[in-house]
């Protein structure tokens, strides 16, 4: 009867310090991505504040026009779609 009961202590302890080690693996994952993410977003929020003006003459504010952003964020996903390694950058924005 103690052995069946140390048995399941041990294993429990085992199946504990498995868990923290895979929850640990994850945090740190986390932490390496959300640092390549940040640097991503800074990128493309220099890249959208440079080049704000529209062909139109009229100045685009992405800080404030939410579908102007979505605009450029989408055109930037699709023109890089098959050149992930490539820079864009948003020459003008044409509101019709």
């Amino acid at each position: 009867m103690i052995e069946a009961f140390q048995l399941t202590v041990v294993a429990m302890v085992v199946v504990f310090l498995a868990l923290v080690g895979i929850m640990f693996m994850m945090e740190l994952t986390h932490i390496l991505i959300s640092r390549t993410v940040k640097t991503t977003k800074a990128e493309v929020q220099t890249t959208s504040a440079s080049s704000s003006t529209a062909s139109v003459g009229q100045t685009v504010d992405f800080g404030k026009d939410e579908l102007a952003r979505v605009a450029a964020l989408t055109a930037l996903s699709q023109a890089s779609e098959d050149h992930s390694d490539r820079h864009f950058v948003i020459d003008s924005i044409i509101k019709k």
